[in-house]
């Protein structure tokens, strides 16, 4: 009798070990998309519609991307480190910088964070950096064909060191969790 009840296995509703295990796993995994799509929602919402003068799709007409293009092309900064240094040497105001250099810098350090917890595929340091790149300049491009914005290359530098930072801290903190607790003594 005893030798039949080490064999037995707990149905999948009972909270075993590793059923709890599971089930913590899935609801974390749940968390962090939620919090990652209200993340996406909040720095897009930042980004393309803070300076909304009208209907939201009027910007998308094709006669208002055309002429948004071309007078975008005009605004856009294409020189690398132009408007860091701007910012740099204090040829604006104190809030403008810290709004500019903070907000690009510190708004996708989520990001770096966010992506190596919820794709496998983007484990890397160099899978990250090159999906922020990538987002980034799809935002730039958006506000390029919309006039949602100003084309800046530098805000894809300061975008894509924000997310290497967060790639950063992610696996500095996993370094850190995983490795062996000794017992003091």
């Amino acid at each position: 009798m005893i030798h039949s009840l080490s064999k037995y296995r707990a149905p999948p509703f009972c909270m075993t070990e590793s059923n709890v295990n599971t089930t913590n796993r899935m609801i974390i995994k749940i968390l962090l998309w939620i919090a990652f799509i209200a993340y996406m929602l909040l720095l897009s919402k930042y980004i393309l519609f803070t300076r909304m003068h009208t209907d939201p799709a009027n910007y998308f007409s094709p006669g208002h991307i055309h002429a948004s293009i071309q007078k975008g092309m005009h605004k856009a900064n294409l020189t690398p480190f132009k408007t860091i240094q701007l910012m740099w040497h204090g040829r604006v105001s104190t809030g403008t910088q810290y709004k500019n250099l903070g907000g690009n810098l510190l708004g996708f350090v989520p990001l770096g964070i966010f992506l190596p917890l919820l794709f496998k595929r983007l484990r890397s340091v160099f899978g990250v950096v090159l999906v922020v790149f990538l987002v980034s300049l799809g935002y730039e491009l958006v506000q390029l064909c919309t006039g949602l914005g100003v084309f800046d290359v530098d805000d894809l530098i300061l975008n894509t060191a924000g997310g290497l930072i967060g790639c950063i801290v992610h696996f500095s903190a996993m370094l850190i969790y995983r490795q062996p607790r000794t017992a003091s003594t």
